[in-house]
């Protein structure tokens, strides 16, 4: 599924092509490199440097997942294929169960993809105040919204006038992320990129507000939605990062 809504090639599983690229990338990881390795990988060095990789492997799924749009019922249920098929080849690679929260994120988005009866579309608002997302990061959340936004409500990485590649890598390595309208240097904290990430938002729904000023349309619910629930969970997200380093 590609960051527009549209399907990618389809192996014959029903799940998108990059997933089987992905289980052949592990595959090769394992034998070429981790057979080379003690086989105690669950603690030390190793065992550290695993969870790490798993958790950001994760973490960068996760975003690209959020950031697909327009989202369809179709779009949906192969999005929650993709997913099942995600989780079962990282499970291959690394005890999901010592993930913690970037396995925790990744169930619940998949859950949030189906909120309510049959056929009925999540609102933004549906989602925002659902229990779900105290296991999203607020990136997550809001960057999920956009899958039912109408088109003139710019998604984050178009906002920043970089690439959704360069975005998510900056989101979840926090590497550097540069272009004519944002500079964010490499090296800040989860927080600090999730506070970014927040304030990404917040110009892209303003932008939007300002279109249908010019245009005398009145703004769509996301745009409420997106406004009123971006600081109320950061505030969370933050209480919540505290919490676990106390």
């Amino acid at each position: 599924m590609t960051s527009q809504g549209q399907p990618s090639e389809v192996p014959e599983d029903g799940t998108s092509k990059f997933l089987s690229d992905f289980d052949a990338a592990l595959q090769v990881l394992r034998r070429e490199h981790l057979s080379r390795l003690p086989r105690d990988t669950t603690t030390g060095v190793v065992g550290e440097s695993l969870r790490d990789l798993a958790r950001r492997l994760a973490r960068s799924f996760v975003s690209n997942i959020a950031l697909v749009r327009p989202l369809s019922e179709a779009g949906r249920l192969r999005l929650a294929r993709d997913m099942a098929a995600f989780e079962m080849y990282l499970s291959s690679f690394y005890n999901l169960k010592g993930l913690g929260r970037s396995h925790e994120e990744l169930r619940a988005l998949r859950q949030l993809l189906f909120l309510g009866e049959e056929g009925h579309t999540p609102t933004a608002a549906d989602v925002l105040s659902h229990d779900l997302c105290r296991s999203l990061r607020p990136s997550t959340a809001l960057n999920h919204c956009y899958s039912t936004a109408p088109q003139t409500l710019t998604s984050p990485h178009g906002q920043c006038k970089v690439s959704q590649r360069a975005y998510v890598e900056w989101l979840v390595a926090g590497t550097a992320l540069k272009s004519l309208v944002v500079k964010y240097p490499a090296g800040e904290g989860g927080a600090a990129r999730e506070a970014s990430a927040l304030k990404i938002v917040q110009a892209s729904v303003d932008s939007y507000a300002q279109r249908c000023s010019a245009s005398s349309t009145t703004p769509e619910p996301v745009y409420d939605a997106l406004s009123e629930a971006g600081p109320r969970l950061l505030e969370r997200y933050l209480m919540q990062a505290k919490a676990v380093t106390n």
